[in-house]
């Protein structure tokens, strides 16, 4: 049994919700039917459509099987190359041939805007604010520029943020302040468009843009401005005729209870007064506005007066009194580490470790030395890459509030050897009969750029991951297989093929007995020579 493959184009090109299509020639070349597998390797399932994924082929006769190719119109569908490998395998003897392609997946570009609320109210002493929303339905990055403008430049964008990268499917909220540019005093309410676009910086022709309405509003209404007019008449009127003393509408402290040496907020409202007075204990402290707060620091631990009047010229109030309890600073727990390990003692160099641990809830700072990561009191887990081979001490520091630490160690070993893995490698049969023959080497790698197989002192190039090859042996033979990663950095293992000993020939049989002597033994010497025949006379 027996058969060859011959792949189409090893690249195909496809925008995400269109089809490619890849075909390759299989020839049954043994004398004998045989049940075949086709198989796509290395591409999502959701991409591939097999039509016959098994078939027969009669002795001699040659086949054209076809797959398509059609990634979903998504952006996870992310343009670039996708190596894939086509298999067909003998269903009976396991026998497979392997062919490499490429999926060129090419990018789309699609992109959306919108913002909310779509009408805003703005002055000149009042901004409005909209949250644009901006989306990238295509499967490339996009730094996109946002711009905000009105036909009539009657409106001044304040944008959080003018310029936005998005990953494909990805989207981005930015805040946009509204104002009037400037508003009469007295007029009515009118409304103003306005235009928000985003545009790709790369691609001038990508771009989307969606509109909105602004009512621009006048700082006093008519009606607003004969109201406010009257309440200030009558408001005038009231001062005048009933004239009143200063007087505490509000007087607060928070909070009402403090350690020493935090802050304590003091927060006032008089009436008819032009100042306050605050007072610390006894002791007169200094005059603020009549409305207002300050901020005050409690020093020492005990009992914190706060006193208040109100004042207008030379006129007081009674005086307003506060307490604030101020307990001294509490002293925090030792800090602990509950749980630290690692999730291997031993790397290759270029491999993440995750460091697993569990600190206690008194502490507040943690750091992982050598690796000069700071840790998040409240995580459990935190994944390096060492940069150097070698055995690493890690050390994991706790500290509390009071800055007392505490700390645990590992030991972590990274060995500086290469990425690529050989997976599987096999040579059959490990001994051949006198005169050699044909070995079958078949190989499976991870990680690896490139490969060679190095028989006898003869290197062979292995372009796949994966395959078999068949190679002929007269002599004892060494099979050595040699995969490097990206930097260059090897990964050896060695077969032995030997060759059957040549059976040793039989010993030499006795002829037939002479007649004369029927014992069949040859007379010989004292020194062991035969002994000469008589001569008849």
């Amino acid at each position: 049994m027996g058969f060859s493959v011959e792949l189409g184009a090893a690249e195909a090109r496809v925008e995400p919700g269109a089809a490619a299509y890849g075909t390759i020639t299989i020839q049954n070349t043994g004398s004998e039917p045989c049940e075949l597998e086709l198989v796509v390797e290395g591409l999502d399932l959701e991409w591939v459509a097999l039509p016959n994924s098994t078939f027969r082929l009669e002795p001699g006769e040659t086949k054209v099987e076809r797959w398509k190719l059609s990634p979903p119109r998504r952006p996870d569908s992310t343009s670039g190359s996708y190596p894939y490998v086509v298999l067909v395998r003998d269903l009976e003897t396991g026998e497979s041939r392997a062919s490499s392609a490429v999926l060129e997946v090419e990018p789309y570009h699609s992109l959306s805007l919108d913002f909310q609320p779509r009408r805003v109210q703005v002055s000149s002493f009042q901004t409005g604010h909209v949250v644009v929303t901006v989306t990238n339905l295509g499967n490339e990055e996009q730094v996109l520029q946002v711009t905000a403008t009105d036909q009539e430049n009657q409106l001044v964008f304040d944008l959080e943020q003018d310029q936005v990268v998005l990953q494909p499917g990805a989207q981005k909220n930015l805040r946009v302040g509204v104002r009037a540019a400037g508003s009469p005093i007295l007029a009515g309410a009118r409304l103003c468009a306005f235009t928000v676009t985003a545009r790709s910086q790369e691609n001038a022709g990508l771009g989307t843009q969606t509109q909105g309405v602004v009512e621009l509003r006048a700082v006093l209404s008519p009606v607003t401005a004969v109201v406010g007019m009257v309440i200030i008449g009558l408001f005038l009127l009231w001062l005048v005729m009933l004239p009143k003393k200063p007087s505490v509408l509000s007087f607060t402290v928070d909070p009402e209870k403090v350690i020493a040496g935090e802050s304590v907020r003091v927060i006032w409202r008089t009436k008819d007064s032009d100042r306050i007075r605050l007072k610390l204990g006894a002791q007169d402290w200094k005059d603020f506005p009549a409305e207002g707060s300050h901020s005050v620091t409690a020093d020492l631990p005990g009992r914190m007066e706060i006193s208040l009047v109100a004042l207008r010229g030379d006129e007081e109030t009674a005086v307003s009194t506060r307490i604030v309890e101020v307990r001294p600073i509490p002293k925090a727990p030792p800090p602990t580490i509950e749980e630290f390990k690692v999730s291997s003692r031993s790397i290759r160099l270029g491999e993440g470790v995750i460091f697993s641990y569990r600190l206690g809830p008194s502490v507040t700072a943690a750091t992982l030395e050598p690796f000069a990561a700071t840790i998040d009191p409240r995580s459990t887990s935190l994944q390096v890459t060492p940069t150097a081979g070698g055995t690493i001490r890690a050390r994991l520091i706790a500290r509390n509030a009071d800055g007392m630490s505490v700390e645990q160690s590992i030991n972590l070993e990274v060995r500086d050897e290469s990425l690529a893995r050989i997976v599987e490698f096999s040579a059959a049969p490990r001994e051949l009969e006198p005169g050699g023959g044909t070995v079958q080497v078949s190989w499976v790698l991870e990680e690896a750029y490139r490969a060679t197989l190095e028989v006898d002192g003869r290197l062979i190039s292995l372009d796949a991951l994966r395959g078999r090859v068949e190679i002929p042996v007269t002599t004892a033979s060494k099979f050595v297989l040699t995969a490097y990663d990206r930097n260059d950095k090897a990964v050896s293992r060695t077969i032995e093929v030997t060759i059957k000993q040549p059976p040793a020939p039989e010993p030499d049989r006795p002829g037939p007995a002479d007649p004369a002597d029927p014992t069949g033994v040859t007379p010989a010497t004292p020194e062991g020579r035969p002994v000469p025949e008589p001569v008849s006379p």
